[in-house]
C-alpha cells in the first residue's frame, strides 16, 4: 500500500481492514472535503504505520493496523485543521499580531494582549518580527479559511 509517497507491505487480512476503514472514512465526507481528508489521513497514517516497522520487520499485520486505527478518528470525525498564524487587521490595534495570536491559539484577545504587556521585553522582540514575517489577512473568517486550505 502506497501512502504519501512510502510504500507499505501488509498482510492480506491487514490490507483488507484498513482498505475498509479508508473507505469508510472517504465515504463519510461530501466530494469538496473529502481530498483534503483523505490527504490528512494519508499523512497520519504513513506516521503511525513506519512507527510500527522495526529494524528486521519490513511487513506490517493485522495488530499492527488495529493498534493504528485506534489512534486515528472515528469514521465521519473530520482531520483536525491545521492552524496558522496570521495578523489579522480587522480590530486590530497596532498591526494585528494579538488578535492573530488570539484566533490562532483560540484564546480571548484581551487575555493575549495582557501577557504581552506583562512579558514587555520578549514580546516586544517577538511583536516587531512577527509584524514584518506573519502573513496579514482582513478578518479572522479568513484566517480559518486560509488554514483550512492549506
Amino acid at each position: 500500500m502506497n501512502l504519501c509517497g512510502t510504500e507499505f507491505q501488509l498482510e492480506d487480512d491487514a490490507a483488507a481492514k484498513l482498505r475498509r476503514y479508508i473507505a469508510a472514512f472517504e465515504a463519510a465526507f461530501p466530494d469538496s472535503r473529502r481530498v483534503a481528508q483523505r490527504e490528512e489521513l494519508d499523512r497520519m497514517l504513513k506516521e503511525r504505520l513506519a512507527s510500527r516497522l522495526k529494524r528486521n520487520k519490513t511487513t506490517l499485520v493485522e495488530a499492527d493496523i488495529e493498534a493504528v486505527l485506534i489512534e486515528l478518528p472515528a469514521v465521519g470525525t473530520p482531520m483536525p485543521a491545521k492552524r496558522r498564524l496570521f495578523r489579522i487587521r480587522q480590530g486590530r490595534d497596532i498591526a494585528g499580531v494579538c488578535l492573530g495570536v488570539a484566533a490562532y491559539s483560540q484564546l480571548d484577545v484581551g487575555l493575549v494582549r495582557s501577557i504581552f504587556v506583562l512579558a514587555a521585553g520578549v514580546s516586544i522582540i517577538f511583536y516587531l518580527i512577527a509584524m514584518f514575517v506573519v502573513p496579514v489577512v482582513e478578518t479572522v473568517e479568513q484566517a480559518k479559511l486560509a488554514s483550512a486550505s492549506s
